[in-house]
């Protein structure tokens, strides 16, 4: 990643210093988190990055403060040419939550009690004699959880309700042979159960969507190809493809070996990798001559691994702050599949790191480099 980014025709942004400068020399400098929010949507530029994975990256395993801050605004305040460069969009969540499409008939008038006998319908497409009939004959076999669920769902049926909310109203509304929730797990289970034990609820309950916030990093145009000031511009691969199996290249520049910085480690040979830039580097006699940008969750993955250099992390550890949330949503073997995909997936990027990367099967991974010098 190199250090300059030209913001507009008068200001260029420092990025390992952390100061915006303009072209009369005068600095505006920013703090450290503000910088990695900045370089979050640099490493990602032109795809929109969510306020979930922008965040994780820039607290990287420390406790995440309850009122977040607003770093867009903030950098926005300190300068305005950036609004120039990241456009602020809605970008949809999968399955965060559920809503119960309770319709408008005769059979659950007392939950329409806005709506008079003429408004309601006498039927509907479903059967719900039928649906009620089932629910009745099975009220000993749903467990309090389901009972806890479906009653907090089917009154506030209609409304778009996230599994946080869920478990916060379980707290406060369970009534009799109902129990409070613990997790997300519990509530995904427990509606999974639920609709196995009465296949028509599939058409009652329908998944959540969330729209948040995604940041998108436009460069300025003709950045991608800013040559560097040698006098043989350096071809450098991108493999920062997921989904694609074509490579592309680019030109870029980028420090000299024994220029990098504290967070960049000494893989194998002329590799080396830094989790807090999201990328692999290879020299070739000091000169660069591959650059791979990791993903979000590869990056961060190898982060915690580095943080806790030579020790094992468990498997439970890595998935909750990987995963946050949806940890709870995982079993065992979930859990195993994912973090092999994201170990798999960090070492097909850069094959060098095989030898310090170690999977302790059924505790957890460790990584140890070679020197933690450059």
């Amino acid at each position: 990643m190199k250090s300059q980014y030209k913001i507009s025709e008068n200001i260029i942004l420092n990025i390992h210093e952390g100061f915006f400068i303009d072209n009369t020399g005068h600095r505006i400098e920013i703090t450290a988190y503000q910088e990695r929010f900045l370089k979050f949507l640099i490493l990602n530029q032109k795809k929109p990055c969510i306020r979930k994975d922008i965040i994780n990256f820039i607290y990287r395993g420390e406790s995440i403060p309850k009122a977040e801050s607003d770093f867009f605004s903030q950098l926005v305040k300190k300068c305005p040419a950036l609004r120039e460069r990241i456009s602020v969009q809605k970008y949809e969540l999968m399955d965060i939550g559920y809503r119960y499409k309770l319709p408008k008939t005769i059979e659950f008038a007392e939950f329409w009690p806005e709506l008079n006998s003429e408004e309601l319908t006498k039927s509907s497409e479903l059967d719900f004699s039928d649906i009620l009939t089932t629910m009745r004959t099975m009220e000993k076999c749903i467990t309090p959880e389901q009972k806890t669920i479906l009653r907090i769902l089917m009154l506030h049926h209609d409304k778009p309700l996230m599994y946080q909310t869920i478990i916060e109203l379980s707290h406060t509304v369970h009534g009799k042979n109902e129990q409070p929730l613990k997790n997300t797990y519990q509530v995904i289970k427990a509606l999974n159960e639920l609709q196995e034990a009465i296949p028509v609820m599939e058409e009652l309950l329908e998944p959540v969507y969330l729209n948040t916030v995604a940041y998108l990093y436009q460069p300025f145009p003709g950045e991608e190809e800013t040559k560097t000031s040698e006098n043989k511009p350096l071809i450098i691969e991108d493999t920062d493809k997921e989904d694609s199996k074509s490579q592309k290249t680019s030109v870029i520049s980028y420090p000299s070996a024994n220029q990098l910085d504290e967070t960049f480690y000494h893989v194998d040979g002329n590799v080396y990798i830094s989790a807090v830039n999201a990328v692999a580097i290879t020299y070739l006699d000091k000169n660069l001559v591959k650059y791979t940008s990791l993903p979000p969750k590869v990056a961060y993955f190898l982060d915690i691994l580095i943080q806790n250099t030579g020790n094992t992390i468990k498997k439970e550890t890595l998935a909750q702050k990987l995963y946050g949330e949806d940890y709870y949503a995982l079993d065992s073997k979930q859990i195993d599949d994912r973090l092999y995909d994201t170990a798999r997936r960090l070492k097909q990027l850069v094959p060098e790191i095989i030898g310090c990367l170690q999977l302790h099967r059924g505790i957890g991974y460790s990584i140890q480099f070679t020197s933690f010098s450059h």
